[in-house]
């Protein structure tokens, strides 16, 4: 389910880059937003392969950390809207991805 989270951060990272900046323009921040949402994304991956909880615990650690990366918007309160909004989003995992190829 985690996983699942991930590939949907990263579709949406990257639709948002598409969509909000130009790609001549913001290049280094559109690479920056884009390599921290493959890295957590991979680092999810990899830390759930590890034998040892240590190294689960710390490749979690970094897709963590990755994430944060992404994290640069005002902090809404607990109860505003689009906080309720997004703890309502409920991906099934019975539902293949619709994951789309890079171009």
């Amino acid at each position: 389910m985690v996983y699942r989270l991930a590939v949907t951060i990263d579709d949406g990272v990257i639709l948002f880059c598409q969509r909000f900046f130009d790609k001549f323009i913001d290049k280094r921040t559109i690479e920056q937003m884009v390599q921290a949402s493959r890295s957590g994304k991979q680092n999810i991956v990899e830390g759930s392969l590890e034998k040892s909880v240590e190294g689960n615990i710390k490749l979690t650690g970094v897709a963590r950390a990755s994430y944060g990366e992404l994290q640069n918007l005002k902090l809404w309160e607990k109860n505003d809207s689009r906080v309720w909004r997004i703890r309502s989003f409920r991906e099934s995992t019975s539902v293949p991805t619709k994951r789309k190829l890079r171009t």
